[in-house]
Protein backbone atom coordinates (compact mmCIF):
# COMPACT_ATOMS: atom_id res chain seq x y z
CA UNK A 1 0.00 0.00 0.00
CA UNK A 2 1.60 3.54 -1.13
CA UNK A 3 1.89 6.45 1.32
CA UNK A 4 1.15 9.51 0.62
CA UNK A 5 4.67 10.19 -0.40
CA UNK A 6 5.11 7.89 -3.14
CA UNK A 7 1.33 9.23 -4.32
CA UNK A 8 2.59 12.77 -4.59
CA UNK A 9 6.32 11.57 -6.46
CA UNK A 10 4.23 9.49 -8.98
CA UNK A 11 1.69 12.54 -10.00
CA UNK A 12 3.94 15.28 -9.92
CA UNK A 13 7.96 13.68 -9.95
CA UNK A 14 10.68 13.84 -7.63
CA UNK A 15 10.35 16.57 -4.96
CA UNK A 16 13.08 18.97 -4.75
CA UNK A 17 12.53 21.47 -1.79
CA UNK A 18 13.29 25.01 -2.34
CA UNK A 19 16.35 25.47 -0.25
CA UNK A 20 18.06 22.69 -2.32
CA UNK A 21 17.50 23.81 -5.76
CA UNK A 22 20.00 26.36 -6.11
CA UNK A 23 22.64 23.78 -4.96
CA UNK A 24 25.71 23.14 -6.68
CA UNK A 25 24.71 19.20 -7.13
CA UNK A 26 20.92 19.99 -7.63
CA UNK A 27 19.63 18.08 -11.03
CA UNK A 28 19.57 20.74 -13.48
CA UNK A 29 17.05 21.17 -16.55
CA UNK A 30 17.67 20.51 -19.83
CA UNK A 31 16.95 22.13 -22.65
CA UNK A 32 14.36 19.17 -23.17
CA UNK A 33 13.05 20.17 -20.06
CA UNK A 34 12.64 23.31 -20.41
CA UNK A 35 10.94 23.02 -23.31
CA UNK A 36 8.51 20.44 -21.99
CA UNK A 37 8.09 22.49 -18.79
CA UNK A 38 7.82 25.73 -20.49
CA UNK A 39 4.14 25.48 -21.96
CA UNK A 40 3.00 23.91 -18.37
CA UNK A 41 5.31 26.26 -16.42
CA UNK A 42 2.46 28.53 -15.06
CA UNK A 43 0.12 25.68 -14.76
CA UNK A 44 2.20 23.53 -12.35
CA UNK A 45 3.21 26.52 -10.45
CA UNK A 46 -0.18 26.96 -9.57
CA UNK A 47 -0.64 23.80 -7.92
CA UNK A 48 2.90 23.41 -6.50
CA UNK A 49 2.45 25.40 -3.53
CA UNK A 50 -0.92 22.90 -2.19
CA UNK A 51 1.78 20.00 -3.30
CA UNK A 52 4.71 21.39 -1.34
CA UNK A 53 2.17 22.62 1.98
CA UNK A 54 0.71 18.75 1.98
CA UNK A 55 4.41 17.72 2.26
CA UNK A 56 5.39 19.93 4.51
CA UNK A 57 2.64 18.66 6.49
CA UNK A 58 3.44 15.08 5.70
CA UNK A 59 6.72 15.36 7.27
CA UNK A 60 5.76 17.30 10.11
CA UNK A 61 3.34 14.76 11.30
CA UNK A 62 6.24 11.87 10.11
CA UNK A 63 8.79 14.06 12.66
CA UNK A 64 5.72 14.29 14.93
CA UNK A 65 5.02 10.44 14.90
CA UNK A 66 8.87 9.90 15.03
CA UNK A 67 9.41 12.06 18.27
CA UNK A 68 5.97 10.13 19.59
CA UNK A 69 7.31 6.87 19.24
CA UNK A 70 10.98 7.86 20.31
CA UNK A 71 9.17 9.57 23.37
CA UNK A 72 7.07 6.57 23.53
CA UNK A 73 10.21 3.93 23.58
CA UNK A 74 12.23 6.05 26.00
CA UNK A 75 8.72 5.59 28.42
CA UNK A 76 8.85 2.03 27.68
CA UNK A 77 12.34 2.05 28.58
CA UNK A 78 12.15 3.87 31.89
CA UNK A 79 9.19 2.10 32.67
CA UNK A 80 11.23 -1.18 32.01
CA UNK A 81 13.91 0.29 33.99
CA UNK A 82 11.29 1.31 36.98
CA UNK A 83 9.62 -2.21 36.96
CA UNK A 84 13.43 -3.64 37.45
CA UNK A 85 14.54 -1.26 40.27
CA UNK A 86 10.92 -1.88 41.35
CA UNK A 87 11.49 -6.13 41.36
CA UNK A 88 14.93 -5.58 42.97
CA UNK A 89 13.54 -3.08 45.51
CA UNK A 90 10.57 -5.13 46.38
CA UNK A 91 12.93 -8.72 46.40
CA UNK A 92 15.42 -6.41 49.10
CA UNK A 93 12.37 -5.15 50.91
CA UNK A 94 11.49 -9.17 50.99
CA UNK A 95 14.88 -10.69 51.91
CA UNK A 96 15.21 -7.57 54.74
CA UNK A 97 11.54 -8.61 55.94
CA UNK A 98 12.18 -12.30 55.89
CA UNK A 99 15.87 -11.85 57.60
CA UNK A 100 13.83 -9.52 60.51
CA UNK A 101 11.14 -11.99 61.02
CA UNK A 102 14.03 -15.14 60.82
CA UNK A 103 15.97 -13.03 63.56
CA UNK A 104 12.48 -12.08 65.64
CA UNK A 105 11.78 -15.76 65.51
CA UNK A 106 15.25 -17.17 65.75
CA UNK A 107 15.28 -14.45 69.71
CA UNK A 108 11.46 -16.25 70.39
CA UNK A 109 12.77 -19.97 70.11
CA UNK A 110 16.19 -19.30 72.07
CA UNK A 111 13.77 -17.57 75.00
CA UNK A 112 11.47 -20.41 74.26
CA UNK A 113 14.02 -22.67 74.77
CA UNK A 114 15.99 -21.21 77.63
CA UNK A 115 12.26 -20.95 79.25
CA UNK A 116 11.91 -24.70 78.89
CA UNK A 117 15.42 -25.56 79.69
CA UNK A 118 15.10 -23.35 83.35
CA UNK A 119 12.15 -25.48 83.92
CA UNK A 120 13.62 -28.54 83.08
CA UNK A 121 16.09 -27.38 85.88
CA UNK A 122 13.19 -26.37 88.05
CA UNK A 123 11.32 -29.80 87.55
CA UNK A 124 15.46 -31.62 88.19
CA UNK A 125 15.55 -29.81 90.82
CA UNK A 126 12.62 -30.41 92.39
CA UNK A 127 12.88 -34.14 91.66
CA UNK A 128 15.60 -34.42 93.39
CA UNK A 129 14.49 -33.17 96.53
CA UNK A 130 11.34 -34.88 96.28
CA UNK A 131 13.74 -37.86 95.92
CA UNK A 132 16.26 -36.77 98.61
CA UNK A 133 13.04 -36.45 101.20
CA UNK A 134 11.53 -39.71 100.57
CA UNK A 135 15.30 -41.59 101.01
CA UNK A 136 15.19 -39.93 104.43
CA UNK A 137 11.83 -40.49 105.15
CA UNK A 138 12.69 -44.25 104.25
CA UNK A 139 15.66 -43.59 106.53
CA UNK A 140 13.64 -41.55 109.38
CA UNK A 141 11.25 -44.91 108.63
CA UNK A 142 14.42 -47.74 109.14
CA UNK A 143 15.79 -45.51 112.47
CA UNK A 144 12.82 -45.58 113.97
CA UNK A 145 11.65 -49.53 113.50
CA UNK A 146 15.46 -50.54 115.31
CA UNK A 147 15.01 -47.80 117.96
CA UNK A 148 11.44 -49.41 119.01
CA UNK A 149 12.44 -52.55 118.79
CA UNK A 150 15.59 -51.77 121.19
CA UNK A 151 13.06 -50.12 123.36
CA UNK A 152 10.58 -53.03 122.86
CA UNK A 153 13.60 -55.71 123.80
CA UNK A 154 14.45 -53.17 126.88
CA UNK A 155 18.30 -52.35 125.40
CA UNK A 156 17.89 -48.98 126.80
CA UNK A 157 21.02 -47.86 127.06
CA UNK A 158 21.49 -48.99 123.08
CA UNK A 159 18.43 -47.31 122.57
CA UNK A 160 19.44 -43.96 124.26
CA UNK A 161 22.59 -43.95 122.62
CA UNK A 162 20.78 -44.44 118.94
CA UNK A 163 17.79 -41.86 119.71
CA UNK A 164 20.34 -38.78 119.16
CA UNK A 165 21.20 -40.29 115.60
CA UNK A 166 17.28 -40.56 114.89
CA UNK A 167 16.65 -37.92 111.59
CA UNK A 168 13.77 -36.23 114.20
CA UNK A 169 13.07 -33.85 110.96
CA UNK A 170 11.76 -36.66 109.32
CA UNK A 171 9.42 -38.13 111.34
CA UNK A 172 5.63 -37.34 111.93
CA UNK A 173 4.47 -35.40 115.16
CA UNK A 174 2.84 -38.58 116.37
CA UNK A 175 5.91 -40.74 116.09
CA UNK A 176 7.94 -37.66 117.84
CA UNK A 177 5.74 -37.47 120.86
CA UNK A 178 5.77 -41.48 121.16
CA UNK A 179 9.31 -41.70 121.07
CA UNK A 180 10.22 -38.74 123.42
CA UNK A 181 7.77 -40.26 125.50
CA UNK A 182 9.46 -43.24 125.92
CA UNK A 183 12.85 -42.25 125.14
CA UNK A 184 12.62 -40.00 128.46
CA UNK A 185 11.05 -43.42 130.33
CA UNK A 186 13.81 -45.41 129.48
CA UNK A 187 15.91 -42.40 130.68
CA UNK A 188 14.49 -41.89 133.73
CA UNK A 189 14.81 -45.78 134.61
CA UNK A 190 18.12 -46.03 133.88
CA UNK A 191 19.44 -43.11 135.69
CA UNK A 192 17.19 -44.62 138.65
CA UNK A 193 18.97 -47.95 138.20
CA UNK A 194 22.17 -46.75 137.58
CA UNK A 195 21.78 -44.86 140.79
CA UNK A 196 20.60 -47.06 142.97
CA UNK A 197 23.35 -49.83 141.73
CA UNK A 198 25.67 -47.35 142.62
CA UNK A 199 24.59 -46.62 146.22
CA UNK A 200 24.31 -50.28 147.17
CA UNK A 201 27.94 -50.71 146.30
CA UNK A 202 28.69 -47.21 147.88
CA UNK A 203 26.90 -48.25 150.82
CA UNK A 204 28.63 -51.70 151.12
CA UNK A 205 31.86 -49.38 151.04
CA UNK A 206 32.29 -50.82 146.98
CA UNK A 207 33.54 -47.26 146.48
CA UNK A 208 35.76 -48.31 142.78
CA UNK A 209 32.91 -50.37 141.15
CA UNK A 210 30.08 -47.72 142.81
CA UNK A 211 31.90 -44.71 141.03
CA UNK A 212 31.31 -46.28 137.46
CA UNK A 213 27.42 -46.71 138.43
CA UNK A 214 27.19 -43.37 139.30
CA UNK A 215 29.02 -42.02 136.43
CA UNK A 216 26.30 -43.24 134.11
CA UNK A 217 23.39 -42.18 135.81
CA UNK A 218 25.39 -39.04 135.07
CA UNK A 219 25.84 -39.83 131.44
CA UNK A 220 21.55 -39.93 131.03
CA UNK A 221 21.04 -37.28 133.59
CA UNK A 222 23.31 -34.11 133.80
CA UNK A 223 21.10 -31.81 135.59
CA UNK A 224 17.99 -32.53 138.28
CA UNK A 225 17.89 -33.82 141.81
CA UNK A 226 19.02 -36.90 141.44
CA UNK A 227 22.08 -36.00 138.88
CA UNK A 228 22.70 -33.48 142.28
CA UNK A 229 22.85 -36.75 144.56
CA UNK A 230 24.87 -38.97 141.75
CA UNK A 231 27.12 -36.57 141.63
CA UNK A 232 27.74 -36.45 144.69
CA UNK A 233 27.91 -39.98 145.52
CA UNK A 234 30.47 -39.81 142.77
CA UNK A 235 32.82 -36.81 144.16
CA UNK A 236 32.67 -39.01 147.61
CA UNK A 237 33.92 -42.52 145.91
CA UNK A 238 36.44 -41.01 143.61
CA UNK A 239 38.01 -39.54 146.99
CA UNK A 240 38.13 -42.85 148.50
CA UNK A 241 39.50 -44.19 145.34
CA UNK A 242 42.29 -41.66 145.11
CA UNK A 243 41.30 -39.51 141.85
CA UNK A 244 41.58 -36.36 144.34
CA UNK A 245 40.90 -34.17 140.98
CA UNK A 246 37.97 -36.19 139.44
CA UNK A 247 36.22 -36.06 142.97
CA UNK A 248 37.40 -31.75 143.59
CA UNK A 249 35.58 -31.16 140.47
CA UNK A 250 32.47 -33.30 140.98
CA UNK A 251 31.89 -32.26 144.16
CA UNK A 252 31.88 -28.59 143.50
CA UNK A 253 28.79 -29.18 141.31
CA UNK A 254 27.18 -30.99 143.36
CA UNK A 255 27.62 -28.00 146.20
CA UNK A 256 26.57 -25.22 143.55
CA UNK A 257 23.67 -27.40 142.67
CA UNK A 258 22.53 -27.41 146.71
CA UNK A 259 23.53 -30.97 148.00
CA UNK A 260 24.49 -29.61 151.01
CA UNK A 261 20.34 -29.43 151.62
CA UNK A 262 20.05 -32.88 151.05
CA UNK A 263 22.33 -35.77 151.18
CA UNK A 264 25.36 -34.44 151.43
CA UNK A 265 25.49 -32.11 154.42
CA UNK A 266 29.74 -33.43 154.82
CA UNK A 267 30.04 -32.47 151.20
CA UNK A 268 32.43 -29.59 151.65
CA UNK A 269 34.40 -31.64 154.32
CA UNK A 270 35.37 -33.87 151.46
CA UNK A 271 35.80 -31.33 149.16
CA UNK A 272 38.58 -29.94 151.78
CA UNK A 273 39.75 -33.28 151.86
CA UNK A 274 40.25 -33.85 148.20
CA UNK A 275 42.13 -29.90 147.78
CA UNK A 276 44.10 -30.77 151.38
CA UNK A 277 45.22 -34.02 149.12
CA UNK A 278 45.89 -32.05 146.13
CA UNK A 279 48.21 -29.48 148.06
CA UNK A 280 46.01 -26.53 148.15
CA UNK A 281 45.49 -25.85 151.69
CA UNK A 282 44.55 -22.53 151.93
CA UNK A 283 41.52 -23.08 149.94
CA UNK A 284 41.03 -26.51 152.08
CA UNK A 285 41.38 -24.89 155.10
CA UNK A 286 38.13 -22.34 153.64
CA UNK A 287 36.26 -25.01 152.49
CA UNK A 288 36.65 -26.76 156.31
CA UNK A 289 35.56 -23.63 157.59
CA UNK A 290 32.24 -22.89 155.64
CA UNK A 291 31.82 -26.37 156.71
CA UNK A 292 31.98 -26.01 160.49
CA UNK A 293 30.07 -23.08 160.03
CA UNK A 294 26.87 -24.54 158.33
CA UNK A 295 27.28 -28.33 160.09
CA UNK A 296 29.17 -27.65 163.53
CA UNK A 297 27.28 -31.14 164.70
CA UNK A 298 28.19 -33.24 161.59
CA UNK A 299 29.91 -36.90 162.30
CA UNK A 300 32.81 -35.34 160.20
CA UNK A 301 32.75 -32.13 162.49
CA UNK A 302 35.50 -33.52 164.72
CA UNK A 303 38.02 -34.77 162.19
CA UNK A 304 37.25 -31.52 160.23
CA UNK A 305 38.56 -29.33 163.32
CA UNK A 306 40.98 -31.60 163.86
CA UNK A 307 42.57 -31.50 160.32
CA UNK A 308 41.64 -27.63 160.06
CA UNK A 309 43.98 -27.00 163.45
CA UNK A 310 47.09 -29.35 162.03
CA UNK A 311 46.43 -27.14 158.50
CA UNK A 312 46.53 -23.83 160.30
CA UNK A 313 49.95 -24.74 162.28
CA UNK A 314 51.32 -26.27 158.93
CA UNK A 315 50.37 -22.94 156.94
CA UNK A 316 50.73 -20.34 159.41
CA UNK A 317 54.61 -22.07 160.01
CA UNK A 318 57.44 -20.42 159.10
CA UNK A 319 59.46 -22.08 156.24
CA UNK A 320 62.15 -24.36 156.98
CA UNK A 321 65.76 -22.79 155.77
Amino acid sequence: MKSDRDRVKSCYGPFVPEESRDHPFAPSEGPAAKSVASPAKNGAAAASDPIERLHDDVRALADSIERVVARQDRYERGLTLNSFVAYVLFTVLLVVMFLLLYHVRARQLVAETRAVEKRAGEYKARAESAQASLDAREAAARGALSLWSLLDEGRKEEALDAYPKLPRAHLSSVEKKLFDKEITAARAELVENSFREGLGLFNGDQYARAAPAFRRALAHEENGPRATQSRYYYGVSLFKVGDYKEAVQALDKAIQAGVERGVGPDARYFLGAALEKLGDGKRAAIEWEKFLAAHPRDRWAGPARRQLGWLRDKLDAPPTP
